[in-house]
């Protein structure tokens, strides 16, 4: 019986593991994102805390108006892992003229122990903003 449990102990450990050879996007467990105070300008920041193989970090962003929706997708190279949030316009004509205001999560799995320069990239392919780019080092256990 306990031969069992290790067995499938194993199975479970070698097909987590190959998450991190494949896709880096299956890396991301959520990105999930709320509106804040509209028309209020916010602060463009990253907090992230590092946890036994993963990041967990909290984000806000402006946007050019309320109508937007925001992805999110990661890359890692070395031990660098990027968070590119996208923002984009819903295209709704009753949209409001004011300043969009957002807080987003995210976590991020399948981090080797050590530390890890996090980039978040907040992303606006259909206005004319500069994207803003967010570097933070994060202990990873």
């Amino acid at each position: 019986m306990r031969y069992r449990w290790l067995m499938v102990t194993g199975l479970s450990v070698t097909v987590a593991g190959c998450a991190l050879i494949t896709d880096p996007d299956e890396q991301l467990d959520s990105f999930v994102y709320t509106a804040e105070s509209h028309g209020q300008t916010l602060t463009p920041g990253v907090d992230a805390e590092g946890f036994r193989g993963q990041i967990q970090l909290i984000g806000y962003l402006n946007t050019p108006t309320p109508c937007h929706e925001l992805k999110g997708r990661i890359e890692t190279r070395g031990s660098q892992v990027t968070l590119h949030v996208t923002a984009r316009s819903t295209g709704s004509p009753e949209c409001l003229t004011i300043l969009g205001a957002f807080r987003y999560q995210a976590g991020i799995h399948g981090l080797r122990a050590g530390t890890w320069e996090l980039r978040v990239l907040h992303e606006f392919p259909d206005a004319n903003w500069q994207t803003q780019e967010l570097k933070v080092n994060v202990e990873v256990r």
